[in-house]
């Protein structure tokens, strides 16, 4: 039976691989590329992994599409609220705060 540590390191190099396979595959296979998301979560649940913000932060939670600035996703900064505002092509919006 493998070790909790070697489990976590191999979940972390499957994330590190899809999510490259999502970037190169996103502009010619779309489906492809939402399948490899897909993955990543279904990955995170099984083994009951914690995704880094950084990670979370670079695909949709409602259509699975991993975040390209200017390709399908909007930034919009609100000074007043303080936050950044991600908007998806699919409608979605996700704020995160500044600082």
């Amino acid at each position: 039976m493998m070790s909790k540590g070697l489990i976590r390191q191999v979940v972390k190099e499957r994330i590190g691989i899809l999510l490259d396979l999502a970037r190169k595959e996103l502009k010619n296979h779309e489906d492809r590329s939402k399948r490899y998301i897909k993955l990543i979560k279904k990955l995170v649940t099984r083994y009951n992994f914690r995704l880094p913000k950084a990670i979370k932060r670079r695909f949709c939670k409602k259509c699975n599409t991993i975040w390209v600035h200017g390709y399908n996703l909007k930034v919009r900064l609100r000074s007043k609220s303080k936050f950044i505002e991600y908007i998806c092509n699919c409608g979605y919006k996700r704020r995160f705060p500044l600082g």
